[in-house]
């Protein structure tokens, strides 16, 4: 019920995109956006992960997608000013709630989303010396571009991710994630989310070049 749910506002936020227009970065330019925080449709403690060598958070890794492109300029997101103005920047933003944050960011666009679903791949699973599971997984995240001055959708893109159970290196990442029942190495779930993150960027910018001047 929670898949169809959400593959439904998805649908509904990609039937706005195809009427709304914005006028594309002049050549050379760039897309000037803030990117917020991203919900999830389950109870998965995203905002913790954290795996040896690397602190990236689904924020992070969104903001790096998108500057990997050279096509937006990103502006970091003033979380104490909104906070303060209790403004909700996380996940399913409010239409009132968008061009307060456009007001306070000052950029024209803002980056929504949520993280649809991460789930381990039960056929793909190697066992640690400890006899620790590592399990494959695949992530899945919506990704929605925003006008900053009136709340309408611009375009959206859906990416989907999948780590190999293989990425994790034996005794060096202990860190566990739980999905339900089942504990899954964090690197493997930051690892697919990272893809899927690429992947909805990567859409997103090719959506955006086929919309008119």
């Amino acid at each position: 019920m929670r898949k169809a749910t959400a593959l439904m506002l998805i649908a509904l936020m990609m039937m706005c995109s195809t009427v709304l227009t914005v006028e594309a970065a002049p050549r050379g330019e760039k897309y000037r956006v803030t990117v917020m925080e991203f919900g999830t449709y389950q109870e998965l403690d995203i905002d913790n992960l954290r795996v040896a060598g690397s602190e990236k958070s689904m924020y992070e890794m969104v903001v790096n997608s998108l500057l990997d492109t050279k096509r937006f300029s990103t502006f970091e997101l003033e979380r104490d000013r909104l906070d303060e103005a209790q403004i909700n920047y996380k996940g399913k933003i409010a239409k009132s709630d968008v061009k307060k944050i456009g007001e306070i960011q000052n950029v024209p666009y803002l980056i929504c989303g949520s993280v649809m679903d991460i789930a381990p791949i039960e056929s793909e699973c190697m066992v640690l010396s400890n006899g620790l599971k590592v399990y494959s997984v695949r992530a899945e995240i919506m990704m929605v571009m925003v006008d900053a001055t009136d709340g309408k959708y611009i375009r959206s893109a859906i990416g989907a991710g999948t780590s190999s159970s293989a990425h994790v290196k034996v005794g060096n990442d202990l860190h566990t994630f739980n999905i339900g029942s089942t504990k899954v190495a964090q690197s493997s779930v930051v690892s697919a989310l990272l893809k899927a993150s690429e992947d909805a960027v990567e859409k997103l910018v090719s959506e955006l070049g086929s919309m008119k001047k």
